[in-house]
C-alpha cells in the first residue's frame, strides 16, 4: 500500500470462521476474507478518532493471513480489543464443541 493505511489481517472464508459479519477481498491475492463485527468496529473507531487521518484519506484494507506472513508488515499489528478477544474465545469454544 502506498499511503498510510490500516491493514486488517483476516481469515479466508474457506477456513470457516464462525463470526462472519462482513467480507472483503485480500488486497494481495483477492481471496474473500472475513472481518468480524468487533474488528470492523475497532478499525472504524481508529479511523474516526484521528481527524488528520480522515483528512489525509487514510483507508483500511484487508489481507489474508497467508499473504500477511509474506510481507514486511509481520509483527506490526495492533493489540486485539476486548471485543475481538471475546469473539476469538467464542469461536474457539464453538470449534471445540463447548458450551
Amino acid at each position: 500500500m502506498e499511503r498510510d493505511s490500516i491493514v486488517v489481517v483476516c481469515m479466508k472464508i474457506e477456513h470457516g470462521p464462525h463470526l462472519i459479519h462482513t467480507t472483503a477481498r485480500c488486497h494481495v491475492c483477492a481471496a474473500v476474507v472475513a472481518i468480524s463485527a468487533a474488528t470492523l468496529k475497532m478499525v472504524l473507531r481508529e479511523l474516526a478518532t484521528s481527524v488528520m487521518r480522515l483528512q489525509e484519506g487514510v483507508e483500511y484494507s484487508a489481507i489474508c493471513r497467508e499473504c500477511y506472513v509474506q510481507t514486511d508488515m509481520v509483527g506490526k499489528v495492533m493489540t486485539p480489543s476486548d471485543e475481538q478477544i471475546r469473539e476469538i474465545f467464542l469461536a474457539l469454544r464453538d470449534d471445540a464443541g463447548g458450551a
